[in-house]
């Protein structure tokens, strides 16, 4: 059930997690028969459940199974196929970034070792390879899907747990005290390493050479802020300006009574101006919406036309980021000559589609 609903939040790695499960599990009720009836029925009642919940929510939503696919399988695989063919694989980035995961699982890759050389006989121990496999399994297809996404490393939360499954196998199989002292000294420089670099530096919130007293009081903006302080890469050394910028859009957008979408990265304007009406995409780039010469760009083209149209909408608001430069936009505008842009303020593009006939 994890496995199949986590499918719709990140395809990749719950696919090629999915994947592993089933051929392990499958071996191990193969070589120990151990595929009673009680853990079929949970098997089976499990996927039964997850299945009927998507197909509820597919009717009530009314989400055409159409789009489903496109979305969430076919351009996935056609932006995925771009890069396997350039993913950078190299000392720096295999092996160096992510040496305390690898550290952290020597514990536990002996004790596994020790496991398969003794070859008992025990259901136990193979459930225990079992796991370790299955542990380890995940661990390179994270890391694999960490290289392939290209994007800020996410996976360090992989050093505790490692560690949790070292240290547990070591005191069953080794109770050595060097094990455990080695794995006790990963954990500790390991921990606060990364709590300086991503807890107070804010390095993967890009805001490693911030000024944090510069920061301003968010209730500023709305009351939902209360108690945070704002500062933003954007607007690093002058984050009152920026807030600024926040409140006069807010009060500018909460007068506009057409139907609206809002295209930006601050994604709680929807929720401050009660805009029912959700942008199609939230990244509006090169891996969220299909290039001109993918195969799946018109149907997104269709799609995000089609939104329009039945929700009736007036106006497209871009807030930050130059959004409304993407080649996407750029191609919706010269399509249709109908559309007025205006710059609002530093912040607030506004894109008048009123008097388009689509």
């Amino acid at each position: 059930m994890f496995l199949f609903f986590s499918f719709f939040s990140k395809q990749i790695p719950s696919s090629y997690l999915l994947i592993l499960f089933v051929i392990v599990i499958s071996y191990y009720f193969f070589i120990t028969k151990a595929l009673n009836k009680q853990n079929f029925l949970y098997l089976f009642f499990g996927s039964l459940f997850s299945i009927l919940s998507i197909i509820i929510i597919f009717y009530i939503n009314e989400i055409p199974v159409k789009h489903f696919f496109i979305k969430y399988i076919l351009y996935p695989l056609s932006l995925g196929e771009d890069r396997i063919y350039g993913i950078d694989i190299n000392f720096k980035t295999l092996i160096s970034q992510f040496k305390f995961i690898y550290f952290s699982l020597i514990p536990l890759l002996i004790s596994l070792l020790f496991l398969i050389k003794i070859n008992e006989k025990s259901l136990i121990q193979k459930k225990e390879i079992i796991v370790s496999f299955l542990f380890l399994g995940s661990i390179i297809i994270f890391i694999y899907c960490q290289l392939l996404t290209k994007n800020q490393v996410l996976i360090f939360f992989l050093i505790p747990i490692s560690i949790a499954f070292s240290h547990s196998y070591a005191n069953k199989y080794f109770d050595k005290k060097y094990l455990i002292y080695f794995i006790l000294v990963i954990f500790m420089f390991s921990t606060v390493k990364y709590h300086i670099r991503f807890n107070h530096n804010k390095k993967f919130m890009e805001l490693t050479n911030a000024y944090f007293n510069l920061a301003v009081d968010a209730e500023q903006l709305d009351n939902i802020f209360a108690g945070l302080n704002w500062i933003t890469p954007h607007y690093i050394d002058v984050p009152l300006n920026e807030i600024n910028l926040l409140i006069d859009t807010k009060n500018i957008l909460s007068k506009v009574k057409e139907k609206k979408i809002i295209i930006t990265d601050y994604q709680f304007f929807g929720t401050l101006l009660k805009n029912k009406i959700a942008s199609p995409n939230k990244f509006y780039d090169g891996q969220g919406i299909p290039g001109k010469k993918n195969k799946y760009y018109k149907e997104h083209y269709d799609f995000f036309l089609d939104k329009i149209k039945i929700n009736k909408v007036k106006y497209l608001y871009f807030i930050g980021g130059n959004k409304h430069k993407h080649h996407f936009f750029v191609d919706f505008i010269k399509k249709n000559k109908c559309m007025a842009l205006n710059q609002i303020n530093e912040l607030l593009i506004e894109l008048n589609i009123g008097d388009c006939k689509f």
